[in-house]
């Protein structure tokens, strides 16, 4: 029998194949030429030959690689990709995702060291960690972008210069923003994302590297928790009196989640700084201009203004816009709610962690050490997700340990109602702190 060369064509999307006279119907979206000349020598007829061919594509799509992408990389994403390079079976040898990493910054500034780089104690470089460099030691496409949509309909996240990148299952890990009533500048500064705030702050702390014709300069921080105190006290250690620093409390005690030992040693400190605190005030507006911005402060019986020439914030933490648009199912303040897995309530293909996420059952402060604890448990279950297993549980500890810096190389500690303020102790507890920063963060960034 003669040999004959046949041409199959798919077309996408197909909806026959033709050969010869003969038209086969399959289903799928596939561009691929084949060249069939056994056919006749293997006697296979042709429609059989085709359902070979068709039950091969179904296969092969079967066994394509899932896309997970990863959205911030904070701290939780950071210890998940960690994981997962350290696990012997690492996704670099296992092919069953093709995973993105979407973030507007190679690196990652880690909260706990940057009252320590305020103080002036270390650089900027000892608290940053190269979460690109450990997602690419990963085989993670890194796309430096900033996230502004969540498209669920159409399973992809809108950036701002790479348009849209699609996804299967996707993962949230992109902090918290304190809230401001009004935009952003160079007067006006959140104090999240971390590195905004140091760049922002670069140039105020130059001031302190001057020794002849020092330059005075005024600050308002918005916000009474554990945040701005250690950040107005790490300043004024830097600065000194070149500093006029103002620290505004919308409550009656500073740091009110904190035991009433370290409320009352906390204000002594800002006391013995010159730090004015405003107790009981809210700030109704705010004005920028040439010269600086100006508070309209309220203190529920008369209202004040507040002139400087620069404003932290470090008041109640929020979500981006984005993510309260996007059709998540959220909390009151546009946290994705998801359940004790870490996997959205809403969606079971979308996970967060870290600030931007809420555990449904067992809410906790927006604390770091929610976030790093998480991060094992994300990668974990990211991977189980992947393979269509049962997932991990978070269990969130109700009580966490504190180290508070003190500025001048002392720190506190307090745990619950548990609390260690003592003199002698505060220069221990802050190289204990220290040793903690700093292997987390040596131990993200790869050498």
């Amino acid at each position: 029998m003669n040999l004959r060369k046949l041409q199959v064509k798919f077309l996408v999307p197909f909806h026959r194949i033709t050969i010869g006279n003969k038209a086969y119907k399959p289903h799928g979206d596939l561009l691929l030429d084949l060249e069939v000349v056994f056919c006749s020598v293997l006697k296979i007829r042709y429609d059989r030959f085709l359902f070979l061919m068709f039950i091969l594509l179904i296969l092969l799509i079967v066994m394509m690689p899932s896309k997970l992408v990863l959205i911030g990389g904070g701290h939780s994403h950071s210890v998940a990709l960690l994981s997962w390079l350290h696990q012997s079976a690492t996704l670099r040898h296992c092919p069953i995702a093709d995973i993105t990493l979407i973030t507007p910054n190679a690196q990652t500034i880690y909260s706990g060291s940057v009252p320590g780089h305020l103080a002036g104690w270390w650089n900027q470089e000892a608290c940053a960690v190269n979460v690109a460099a450990l997602a690419e030691a990963l085989g993670v496409k890194v796309v430096l972008d900033e996230a502004i949509g969540l498209d669920l309909a159409q399973q992809c996240i809108i950036c701002r210069n790479h348009g849209a990148i699609g996804f299967e299952i996707l993962s949230l890990d992109i902090g918290s923003t304190p809230q401001i009533p009004a935009m952003v500048s160079q007067r006006i500064i959140p104090m999240k994302p971390m590195g905004l705030l140091l760049n922002s702050l670069e140039p105020y702390l130059k001031l302190g590297l001057s020794e002849t014709l020092p330059e005075t300069r005024s600050m308002a921080i918005v916000g009474g928790g554990l945040g701005g105190v250690e950040v107005a006290l790490s300043l004024k250690e830097r600065l000194g009196n070149q500093l006029n620093l103002s620290l505004i409390c919308r409550s009656q005690t500073i740091a009110p989640s904190q035991s009433k030992a370290i409320q009352t040693l906390l204000t002594q400190e800002l006391k013995s700084q010159s730090i004015r605190v405003y107790f009981n005030t809210a700030v109704n507006s705010v004005q920028e201009n040439t010269n600086g911005v100006n508070l309209i402060l309220n203190s529920g019986e008369y209202s004040s203004n507040l002139s400087c020439d620069v404003s932290l914030w470090a008041t109640q933490a929020t979500s981006p816009q984005w993510i309260r648009d996007s059709g998540l199912r959220t909390d009151d303040r546009g946290f994705v709610l998801v359940d004790s897995t870490l996997r959205s309530v809403s969606h079971s293909n979308i996970f967060a962690s870290g600030d931007i996420a809420t555990i449904q059952t067992t809410p906790r402060p927006k604390a770091g050490v929610f976030a790093v604890r998480q991060g094992t448990i994300i990668g974990h279950n990211l991977r189980r997700s992947l393979a269509n297993q049962s997932l991990q549980v978070f269990k969130a500890q109700s009580r966490y340990l504190n180290l508070i810096s003190l500025g001048d190389r002392r720190a506190v500690a307090n745990y619950g109602e548990f609390s260690i303020t003592t003199k002698p102790i505060q220069p221990l507890l802050w190289h204990w702190k220290k040793t903690i920063d700093d292997s987390f963060v040596s131990g993200l960034n790869l050498r």
